[in-house]
């Protein structure tokens, strides 16, 4: 993961991830943790092959990480051709 953010493929942004209910379904909402802006978000049910990660060594830096895709296809036209894959390091 670090090689990914130094050869920025990926972002890395504390984040607050919230389900809420709209017009009777659930949507996954991504928000900045600082600014409380929304970054992303898409239906709860267009989430593909969730995996966490748990682990209770401390050297271990692929613990608690929250893993998924979405499916690219929930908004035609909008967003990428192939599935978008999210991971995020949970912290508590």
């Amino acid at each position: 993961m670090r090689h990914l953010q130094e050869s920025k493929q990926i972002n890395i942004t504390p984040v607050l991830l919230v389900i809420q209910e709209n017009a009777g379904s659930y949507e996954f909402v991504v928000k900045d943790k600082k600014t409380g802006d929304v970054c992303e978000t898409f239906p709860v049910e267009e989430i593909t092959s969730p995996i966490y990660k748990e682990s209770n060594d401390p050297t271990d830096h692929f613990s608690n990480l929250l893993m998924f895709n979405v499916n690219a296809s929930w908004k035609p036209g909008a967003g990428p051709d192939q599935h978008e894959m999210h991971i995020f390091h949970v912290g508590m």
